[in-house]
C-alpha cells in the first residue's frame, strides 16, 4: 500500500479487518498479508491523518475515540465498493441483477424452494446465489455486508444491520402416524422415555436442552444424533423411531406421513429476517422479501391446534 494523503480503498480495506479483529494477527490473515506489513501501513496512515487510532493492550488493538467516528465511514464505503464491483460483474455476464442469500439448514430447505418458484415467475433472469451456514456464519456475512439476505436466529446484537421477525422455530417431537404415540392427546418429553430417539446434533449443545433431556431422563434412550431435521424426519419414516426436530421441518414432513407434538418443555425461539444497511436494496430484492414473508406464513406451526387438528385426522 503505497503512502498518499488521505483515505482509499485500501486503508478502509485495513482500518475494517483490524476493528474487527482487534488483533494484527488476525487482521493479517484477513489481508492476506504479514503482521509487520499490517503494523507498518497502519503507522503510514496513523501519520498521514496525524490521528492515533488504535492504543495497544496486550496483544489486542485498541480503537480510540477518533477511530471509532470512522467505523461506521468505513463500513458503508466498503460495502459500497464490493456492491460496486458485484455490478461491473453482473454486466459482464450479462446477468439483470443478483442477490446473495444465507440461512440455517432447516430453513434453506424448507422455505427457500417454495420462495424461488414464486420469485422466479416475476423475475426469471435475476441470478440466485443460497448458502448454508450456521447462524454464527451468517450473523458475521449479514453484518459485514457481504450478503443480502439472512435467515437464523440472532443471538447477539447487531451493528447496521435490519432485524424483522419472520417466524418462530421451536423443538418438537416427530412419530410415523401409525405410532402407538399418537393416539396420546398431548406428548411431552417423560412420554418418550423408553423409546429409541434420534436427535440433531445441533440441540445437544443448547444447555437447555441438555437439561430438560436430563431431567426426563430421555439421554440415554439417544441412540442416534444427526446433522439435520430432515434427515432425523426420513429416519422416523424408515424406522418408526421417534425424534426430535425443528418445527419448521416437522411441519413439511405432516404431508408425508409425520405426527408432529409440541414439547412443553422446551421454547420456541424467534427466527429474523436479516438485511445489510449498508448494502443497496433493489425491487427484485423487495420482491424476494415478500415471497419469503408469505412463504413463511403457510406453515402454521408452531400453533398447537393446527398441529392438534393434523395429528387427530389420521386416528
Amino acid at each position: 500500500m503505497s503512502r498518499v494523503t488521505g483515505l482509499n480503498y485500501h486503508h478502509a480495506e485495513l482500518l475494517f479487518h483490524v476493528l474487527r479483529s482487534r488483533t494484527l494477527t488476525d487482521a493479517a490473515q484477513a489481508l492476506h498479508i504479514s503482521q509487520p506489513s499490517v503494523t507498518k501501513q497502519l503507522k503510514w496512515l496513523e501519520d498521514d491523518l496525524e490521528i492515533r487510532l488504535f492504543k495497544k493492550e496486550g496483544r489486542r488493538l485498541v480503537p480510540t475515540a477518533e477511530a471509532l467516528l470512522l467505523v461506521d465511514e468505513v463500513e458503508r464505503t466498503r460495502a459500497s465498493l464490493a456492491s460496486l464491483n458485484e455490478l461491473a460483474a453482473r454486466i459482464k455476464s450479462g446477468v439483470a441483477g443478483s442477490l446473495k442469500i444465507c440461512a440455517i439448514p432447516a430453513l434453506a430447505h424448507v422455505l427457500l424452494p417454495g420462495t424461488i418458484q414464486e420469485f422466479r415467475r416475476t423475475y426469471p433472469s435475476i441470478n440466485i446465489e443460497v448458502k448454508v451456514e450456521n447462524s454464527w456464519r451468517i450473523l458475521d456475512l449479514v453484518e459485514t455486508q457481504q450478503i443480502d439476505i439472512g435467515i437464523c436466529r440472532p443471538f447477539r446484537e447487531l451493528r447496521q444491520v435490519e432485524d424483522t421477525a419472520l417466524l418462530k422455530m421451536g423443538i418438537v417431537c416427530v412419530a410415523r402416524r401409525d405410532d402407538v404415540i399418537t393416539t396420546a392427546p398431548h406428548v411431552g418429553l417423560p412420554d418418550l422415555r423408553g423409546r429409541p430417539v434420534v436427535m440433531v446434533e445441533v440441540y445437544s449443545s443448547s444447555v437447555a436442552v441438555q437439561n430438560a433431556v436430563e431431567a426426563c431422563r430421555l439421554d440415554r434412550d439417544v441412540f442416534c444424533h444427526v446433522s439435520t431435521s430432515t434427515l432425523a424426519c426420513e429416519i422416523v419414516l424408515r424406522t418408526g423411531v421417534v425424534a426430535l426436530v425443528d418445527s419448521l421441518t416437522a411441519a413439511s414432513y405432516r404431508s408425508r406421513g409425520l405426527a408432529v407434538f409440541e414439547l412443553p418443555e422446551l421454547e420456541s425461539r424467534n427466527i429474523s429476517l436479516l438485511r445489510p444497511k449498508h448494502r443497496p436494496s433493489s425491487g427484485f430484492g423487495e420482491a424476494f422479501v415478500r415471497a419469503l414473508k408469505l412463504e413463511a406464513a403457510s406453515f402454521t406451526h408452531p400453533e398447537m391446534p393446527a398441529l392438534n387438528e393434523a395429528n387427530s385426522s389420521v386416528r
